[in-house]
């Protein structure tokens, strides 16, 4: 029941979102209730990183909109050019004016979550001007499963972005795709938030 409250009655908390503070006023009242002691909040400094509106759309060999979820941290832009398509890093070439597309199927989370994290930068240092990954996940509803990517030392940070599995599998199919990405994510540094503590003490 706690589970549905906070999933389904806040849903996402972002750091440095609206609704993570509301989730944090959530999680303060649980443990009031449940009678615990010395509940309070202590501040800390967060990243806020701010979604925007985003979409991707095929438009060769047809036009179809895609299922996407930009990665925690990507920046933001518009970009339309052919998807080149890759496995894994080793499949990787030269990709100048590309957008490189993982499409690596899930065999487990800690083997395929790297091309979520790094995928972006590697893509950079082929000359990619973007980088899709297909979700990490072994199941999927047309349902992109987004996470945070990171840039590391990348000279050039490009836009990234999870698709489903159903929109990888058709890029895949479709060698020569051209799409058009469009993301408005922004990093808006950092801004002010909240641990949640309490204490249960012995005796």
């Amino acid at each position: 029941r706690r589970l549905e409250e906070l999933c389904y009655g806040i849903g996402n908390r972002l750091s440095g979102s609206e609704s993570l503070d509301r989730a944090i006023a959530w999680a303060v009242e649980c443990l009031k209730r449940d009678g615990h002691e010395n509940v309070r909040t202590e501040k800390v400094m967060v990243p806020r990183w701010v979604r925007g509106r985003e979409s991707l759309t095929m438009i060769r060999p047809k036009t179809e909109p895609m299922a996407m979820l930009g990665l925690g941290g990507s920046v933001g832009g518009v970009v339309e050019a052919e998807v080149v398509v890759v496995r894994d890093e080793k499949e990787l070439g030269d990709a100048t004016g590309k957008i490189v597309l993982f499409n690596n199927p899930y065999v487990s989370y800690g083997e395929s979550v790297k091309y979520r994290v790094h995928g972006a930068r590697l893509a950079a240092e082929k000359g990619a001007v973007a980088c899709l990954v297909r979700s990490v996940a072994s199941r999927s509803l047309r349902s992109a499963h987004t996470g945070g990517m990171r840039y590391g030392d990348a000279k050039r940070r490009i836009p990234a972005a999870a698709i489903s599995i159903e929109d990888a599998e058709t890029l895949a199919h479709h060698p020569g795709a051209v799409v058009r990405l469009e993301m408005e994510a922004r990093d808006e540094g950092e801004v002010e938030s909240a641990n949640v503590i309490a204490e249960l003490r012995g005796r």
